[in-house]
């Protein structure tokens, strides 16, 4: 059966406009990052880590500022519990769930020196393929250089996004996590901060047009779970393809039962 239609009302017709007008604002703001602000940045005095740094500073308040728009227009609400832990994180692979387009943006509005793995189809987007290429973000394109890149990071002291799903997923209760975040916590020796991203009602899902809009405004609820030792969830002296398997086993049983009572 398909989903009902919302009601065309004068506040349904705002949204839908203002929906329009955040995402127009996006990726006129993704130009503008890659042709001058980043650039700017990046080639502002200073060692390459403060430079890197400087650019991921950036570009977390643009998607602060984003985020703040959205919600100014009435698209959609976030509630953020954890914040402090997201902005001290330090050295952690953070995993998230990924119900929402913006998921990403919500993130990394919250973790302002964070890094994250990006498909190889971001590197090519006209809009975001510059932002993430000055940030100097992972592309999954080559699992060995991959590994590689997330231990320098971790070893620099940066945490990295992930999302164990590998794209969005439509519906909660069909759940299903992909080794390669489990993989980078076991060959990486690092511990994992778990979060839960939660939109009431589900918006801008995989598949869905973005003026596929909810009868009424979304809430965004994005919740920090306590970090999660490696040594407390894994043997590390075992096979690491051995410990990957586990690990993704018990991170997926772990989601499931957090999506099952939100």
């Amino acid at each position: 059966m398909s989903e009902a239609r919302p009601p065309i009302g004068l506040n349904y017709l705002w949204r839908l406009f203002a929906t329009g007008f955040c995402f127009s604002v996006f990726g006129l703001g993704g130009l503008f990052l890659t042709l001058f602000a980043l650039p700017v940045a990046r080639f502002m005095p200073g060692s390459e880590k403060q430079k890197v740094d400087r650019v991921r500073q950036v570009v977390s308040g643009t998607f602060r500022f984003f985020i703040w728009l959205m919600a100014a227009v009435r698209c959609i609400h976030v509630e953020v519990e954890g914040r402090e832990r997201l902005r001290a994180s330090q050295g952690e692979l953070v995993i998230a769930n990924h119900p929402s387009l913006i998921d990403i943006v919500i993130l990394i509005a919250y973790i302002p020196n964070a890094c994250c793995v990006v498909k190889q189809a971001v590197w090519r987007n006209p809009f975001l393929g510059g932002v993430v290429r000055w940030c100097g973000y992972i592309s999954n394109s080559d699992p060995q250089a991959l590994l590689a890149q997330c231990k320098q990071t971790f070893e620099n002291g940066l945490s990295i996004i992930v999302f164990p799903e590998g794209t969005r997923t439509r519906d909660a209760k069909s759940l299903k996590f992909q080794r390669g975040a489990a993989n980078i916590a076991v060959r990486c020796g690092v511990d994992i901060l778990p979060v839960t991203i939660i939109p009431d009602p589900p918006t801008l899902r995989k598949g869905e047009p973005w003026y596929h809009i909810p009868p009424h405004r979304s809430i965004f609820k994005v919740r920090t779970r306590p970090s999660m030792a490696l040594c407390e969830l894994v043997d590390q002296q075992s096979e690491p393809a051995l410990a990957t398997r586990e690990l993704n086993r018990y991170l997926l049983n772990y989601y499931q039962e957090l999506m099952s009572n939100a």
